[in-house]
């Protein structure tokens, strides 16, 4: 009886552990503020986003004076300021703007709307940090879409980030109450270990997979098409990087396990452990 209940807590066990490491990851890394802008705020010192952010600035400053040859000016000063000290903070900014808008509550009116970053602090910036040969300062938000198609309506992953966040850590909690129990129960339990970090490999190859098919994954939610694509798919790689990362952790102390496991095993012998 023992034996049978061991084996069926190790299952429950395993299962969990499959559930809780990719829910956990979403959790940490996507749902929450501080855990999204710490992948996505590198990006920063990427030529690509510098360039994005810098023809943007060019582009609504010309838009916004009368002045011969505007965009000629500004570009090379636009290029300063995503080059200089103040711009990882402000992307930062932006970063977290963009979080807000996807998983925070969307304001009454708004949730029909398409994600629209304001980049009216990184323009303002950018002109007083400059000489310019005449007086700009822009008052009217300038909103930069990052999605021609209205599929980044606000708040959209409001309600489905708490349920991740629950499974998170009822799988964590579940998964950890029946190891523990699966080890106290069982006569052999270094097997019970090693079925335990099988499962920790198959909750890392699950990330792995899911991190290599994260551009396919996201295309289906959202479209990345239209002017923000380029940052849009550069997040995205710096998101399935990350998972990467914790499908490797997660590997190595399921092998380590594993590896505890089967040597238990092998020497407790014929006193069952």
């Amino acid at each position: 009886m023992r034996t049978f209940l061991s084996a069926i807590l190790t299952l429950v066990a395993m299962g969990a552990i499959i559930v809780a490491l990719p829910s956990m990851w979403v959790t940490q890394r996507v749902t929450d503020t501080e855990g999204f802008v710490s992948v996505i705020a590198p990006l920063a010192y990427d030529g690509q986003v510098q360039d994005f952010i810098a023809d943007e600035i060019t582009e609504e400053v010309a838009a916004r004076t009368e002045f011969p040859g505007a965009g000629a000016v500004v570009r090379p000063l636009a290029v300063g300021y995503v080059q200089g000290d103040s711009f990882p903070a402000d992307f930062s900014d932006l970063v977290g703007q963009q979080h807000a808008w996807l998983f925070d509550e969307a304001p009454a009116g708004s949730s029909a709307q398409t994600m629209e970053l304001d980049i009216t602090p990184m323009i303002n910036r950018a002109l007083s940090e400059q000489n310019l040969p005449f007086d700009l300062t822009v008052s009217d938000p300038v909103l930069v879409p990052m999605s021609e198609h209205g599929n980044l309506e606000a708040g959209r992953y409001h309600k489905v980030s708490g349920q991740i966040e629950t499974i998170a850590y009822s799988a964590s909690v579940i998964a950890a109450a029946a190891a523990i129990l699966a080890l106290l129960f069982g006569h052999r339990r270094g097997t019970v270990l090693a079925w335990i970090g099988i499962g920790g490999l198959l909750a890392a190859g699950l990330c792995w997979v899911v991190a290599l098919n994260a551009t396919t994954i996201i295309d289906r939610q959202v479209s990345t098409e239209g002017s923000g694509h380029t940052v849009t798919n550069l997040a995205i790689d710096a998101m399935a990087d990350d998972l990467t990362r914790w499908a490797m952790i997660a590997a190595a102390i399921g092998a380590a396990v594993t590896v505890v496991g089967v040597v238990t095993r092998l020497i407790g012998g014929r006193t069952r452990y």
